[in-house]
């Protein structure tokens, strides 16, 4: 990540936010009372396309960057000293988690070829309408909390597969890998993590 130029983090930006939305969106979905307070919310065009304009600005970025249009100058500079994106290869490239079943950012247990991560959690929401008098009316809204895991891997790894497991799968809330290519794995859960071992690894 120490060599990324402002369109790096630009285009990896856009995917983690991407993949908020859609935790989010699978949170609200996932709570029938949710689902029918802010049925009208998910129903609008930029609700519902929000994640699909980040990740077509994302890839297109990508393009451009691999074109070289953009951030031709900083290529330029690295090429001068001597540096090269390698060439993506079949590194073993994993990472163990330690979750605690709250709002603590887990621990690294092990790693390999993963440059930095970052966890990112969204606490639970819920609002309780009330009326004038202070009596509780219908209409109320839960969100539950969930995470959003982003992986810059250290090397360029060639692989088919991202895959997330837990130490105990009968507890682990859903998880979805958003994105999953040679430089970055985006991936994030329907839910609490409940405490354990969470585990992200790459499948050649």
């Amino acid at each position: 990540m120490s060599n990324w130029s402002f369109w790096d983090w630009l285009t990896y930006t856009c995917i983690g936010v991407a993949a908020l939305v859609l935790a989010l969106d699978q949170a609200i979905k996932g709570s029938p009372v949710v689902l029918g307070s802010l049925s009208g919310l998910l129903a609008r065009s930029t609700w519902n396309y929000a994640p699909l304009a980040l990740i077509g600005l994302s890839s297109i970025l990508l393009v451009l960057r691999q074109l070289h249009v953009l951030g031709a100058k900083h290529e330029a500079q690295r090429s001068n000293q001597g540096e090269r994106d390698p060439e993506p290869k079949s590194i073993k490239t994993a990472l163990r988690l330690q979750f605690f079943g709250d709002y603590r950012i887990p621990h690294e247990i092990s790693s390999d070829n993963v440059a930095s991560c970052f966890a990112y959690y969204s606490p639970s929401l819920s609002i309780t309408p009330k009326d004038a008098s202070g009596n509780t009316i219908a209409g109320g809204m839960e969100i539950p909390p969930n995470w959003a895991i982003f992986l810059a891997l250290d090397k360029p790894a060639k692989f088919k597969q991202a895959i997330v497991s837990f130490s105990n799968p009968e507890v682990m809330p859903i998880t979805d890998v958003h994105l999953a290519n040679s430089r970055v794995i985006v991936t994030s859960t329907r839910g609490q993590v409940p405490a354990g071992v969470l585990a992200i690894q790459v499948v050649e």
